[in-house]
C-alpha cells in the first residue's frame, strides 16, 4: 500500500514505473507547480495554462531524476526543475520574438 512507504521508498517505487506511487507524488506535489505558475498569470508572453502543463511534465522530470540519497528536500529539487523548464519555454517560443531556434532536446519526457 503506498501510505505505508517511506518517501524514499515511495520514489524508487516510482522511478521503478510504479504508476500509483508517481500519482501520489504528483498529487502531493501539483500545488508547487500551481504557485509557480501563478507568477506568469498576466503576463503576455505565456499563458497560467502553458505555465501550468510545462511545470506539470517538469515535476515528472524531477520525480524520475530526484535522488533521495542525497538529502536533498524534493520541493527544493522540484522547484528547480519547474522554474527552470517554465523560463526556458518562454525563452523558446515566445511569439514577440520570431524565428528562435529551439534547444536540442529541448523536453524529453
Amino acid at each position: 500500500m503506498i501510505k505505508d512507504k517511506s518517501m524514499e521508498e515511495l520514489f524508487k517505487s516510482a522511478q521503478n514505473g510504479n504508476m500509483e506511487a508517481r500519482e501520489a507524488i504528483v498529487k502531493e506535489n501539483m500545488g508547487l507547480v500551481y504557485s509557480i505558475a501563478q507568477k506568469y498569470k498576466n503576463k503576455k508572453y505565456i499563458s497560467f495554462d502553458d505555465a501550468v502543463q510545462v511545470g506539470s511534465l517538469a515535476l515528472l522530470l524531477a520525480i524520475r531524476d530526484y535522488n533521495p540519497d542525497l538529502n536533498i528536500q524534493f520541493s527544493t529539487y522540484a522547484f528547480h526543475k519547474i522554474q527552470g523548464k517554465i523560463s526556458q519555454y518562454i525563452r523558446d517560443y515566445r511569439e514577440d520574438i520570431p524565428f528562435r531556434i529551439p534547444r536540442k532536446n529541448h523536453y524529453e519526457y
